[in-house]
């Protein structure tokens, strides 16, 4: 399967073809990693990817599309998460060298609301050194490269989940946001950002303004996202109660 089976396509579209048998979530997830394997030496945007765990989950979104059951909009969709959001099994290094990266045991809410949804969670993405820069220089990952012109500022800090979304690695990319971290990677990458709320979309390393989000190439594709992450965790004491927001209603 080439690997331009999902580039570009929005999550609405790949709903379709799940639907009607032209693609399954497998196939798209091959396409993932054909794709990351393809450009990735260059752009860096990638930590760790999780294969065999998400080919399970493509595996099993195959199985629910097939009979009629998907579970929503992100059945078997890729994703992709920014490396300090917590997936169990994965590391963390927070993208320094300074120190060793540690074995997340439990995962962040929002992967949680992602893989109950069917999400199939494909890799972390880099980021520069504990978040602190708005660019994509890390000791631990090296530079991410702009998805655009490898000589380009990727700008920081969710710098691997904006260049994802651009070179079309995944439809849906979670970033972190205190102070431009989600928005000015977005932009710099030609992606669509935004921050929420401040406890809208609940997390486990709660910090004094941080707030995850999506980084997509649509803004439907985030409305979706969305709809699914930004309700309330008892883990995160900053969770805001749920509120009816019509995110997909555009």
């Amino acid at each position: 399967m080439p690997d331009q089976t999902i580039a570009g396509r929005s999550v609405a579209e790949l709903n379709d073809a799940f639907a009607g048998g032209s693609l399954t979530p497998l196939d798209a997830l091959e396409s993932t990693i054909a794709r990351i394997a393809a450009r990735d030496d260059t752009h860096r945007a990638v930590y760790v990817i999780d294969a065999d765990e998400a080919r399970e989950s493509a595996r099993r979104s195959g199985e629910r599309w097939r009979s009629g059951a998907a579970l929503g909009p992100l059945d078997g969709i890729p994703v992709t998460i920014k490396e300090n959001t917590a997936k169990a099994g994965l590391p963390q290094s927070y993208g320094t060298a300074a120190r060793e990266p540690v074995i997340a045991t439990e995962n962040s809410p929002v992967v949680d609301r992602l893989q109950e949804a069917g999400a199939v969670v494909v890799a972390s993405t880099s980021m520069p050194d504990f978040s602190g820069l708005g660019s994509g220089v890390s000791s631990r990952h090296g530079i991410a490269r702009n998805a655009w012109n490898p000589a380009w500022n990727t700008g920081g800090s969710s710098s691997g989940a904006a260049v994802a979304a651009a070179l079309g690695y995944a439809p849906v990319n979670i970033g972190t946001d205190i102070g431009g971290s989600i928005r000015i990677p977005a932009a710099m990458n030609a992606a669509f950002g935004f921050k929420p709320s401040y406890g809208r979309v609940p997390i486990n390393d709660t910090y004094l303004g941080r707030c995850a989000g999506p980084i997509t190439r649509t803004v439907r594709d985030a409305a979706h996202t969305m709809a699914l992450i930004a309700r309330p965790d008892s883990r995160d004491h900053t969770s805001l109660p749920d509120e009816s927001v019509g995110w997909a209603d555009l």
